[in-house]
């Protein structure tokens, strides 16, 4: 049994709405933050926040129970329907620009003046309906390339100097909930997704006709998320819809799970424990790996103990809806929680 070390707030942010997605910024001079809504209108909402330093000349033994930073709103606008996901673009784009999947892609320019829609990207066949897009992942190698999956089954690589449709695959036997890019030491060409056939699948977007089933759960579970270590593109940590477990997959050997990360603490209601509603690799090590949810606790793991312990922990009081951890400020980790964004120091 390992101690746990408790994260620290460093600054909270309220909305009058649920939050659901976020995002840390690529940029290294400013703290930015993308942030969504999950509501029942047509209308939901994306805003940028800024951490910026409080400046407390409490002491330091006042200061410490404090939050030191403090989360100010840069940049608002309306969104139709409640956001999937949204991402910054990689440090390597030219441009700052953020990208929504809802019921299409769409494409935000990000200025000082504000937020502005640059594009509203959907498929040619689309007709009347579309079918919803469920997340969505940017190329660090070229940042005109952003991948998409879909309900439909689907996957489509997007080309945004064209702003057009590049290739669409169908990836899975039912709805795809997650894609994401290997890291660029994996070389990114590659991109793995999962869905609900219980399926983690990885392809070559050189290459899109084929692509190796890695993994897939032995009831054919259905898998809600996929991060890439980015230190060791052998770890890939996959989600299981509606469970506490997270899966640590060796790409090597991959038939079998490195590590099963289940909080033992967690209360168990109605026979079961509370499920995990995000994951996110620490983006200085290889070995560390953070997971949080309905416990209301996010948890950070060390995948070299044996077995795999939290050695920090966060209670956020409520819910964990997802989280994102900076990684051009990787002392920072952010997480939407009800109707509130914590920002915490790890």
């Amino acid at each position: 049994m390992h101690d746990r070390a408790r994260a620290r707030l460093a600054a909270a942010h309220g909305f009058p709405w649920t939050v659901y997605g976020v995002s840390w910024s690529s940029s290294r001079s400013e703290k930015l933050l993308a942030v969504s809504s999950i509501t029942e209108e047509y209308s939901n909402h994306l805003q940028i926040l800024e951490l910026v330093d409080a400046g407390s000349d409490e002491p330091m033994t006042e200061a410490a129970k404090a939050p030191q930073y403090s989360l100010h709103v840069r940049a608002s606008v309306e969104h139709p329907y409640p956001p999937t996901r949204v991402v910054w673009s990689p440090p390597t784009a030219a441009e700052t620009r953020l990208a929504t999947t809802a019921d299409y892609l769409r494409i935000w320019n990000a200025t000082e003046n504000g937020l502005r829609l640059g594009a509203v990207l959907t498929h040619p066949r689309t007709t009347d309906s579309c079918a919803p897009m469920t997340s969505c992942d940017w190329s660090a190698m070229d940042p005109h390339l952003l991948g998409t999956s879909s309900i439909d089954t689907t996957c489509t690589i997007w080309d945004l100097h064209a702003m057009q449709e590049k290739k669409q695959i169908i990836a899975h036997d039912g709805e795809v909930f997650d894609m994401a890019f290997a890291p660029l030491l994996g070389g990114s060409n590659i991109f793995g997704s999962v869905g609900a056939d219980g399926s983690l699948r990885i392809f070559d977007i050189r290459c899109l006709e084929s692509c190796t089933i890695a993994y897939e759960t032995p009831d054919l579970s259905p898998l809600l998320r996929v991060a890439w270590n980015q230190h060791d593109a052998n770890l890939v940590a996959v989600m299981l819809l509606d469970s506490p477990t997270v899966l640590v997959l060796d790409m090597r050997m991959a038939a079998t799970p490195f590590a099963q990360l289940t909080n033992a603490k967690a209360p168990v209601r109605d026979a079961k424990r509370p499920s995990v509603n995000a994951i996110s690799w620490s983006p200085t090590s290889a070995h560390h790996l953070c997971t949080a949810g309905e416990d209301q606790e996010a948890l950070m793991w060390d995948t070299r103990l044996v077995p795999a312990s939290p050695v920090l922990e966060y209670s956020g009081g409520s819910y964990i809806n997802s989280m994102s951890w900076s990684v051009q400020h990787p002392d920072f980790l952010a997480m939407a929680i009800d109707k509130t964004l914590h920002v915490v120091t790890i």
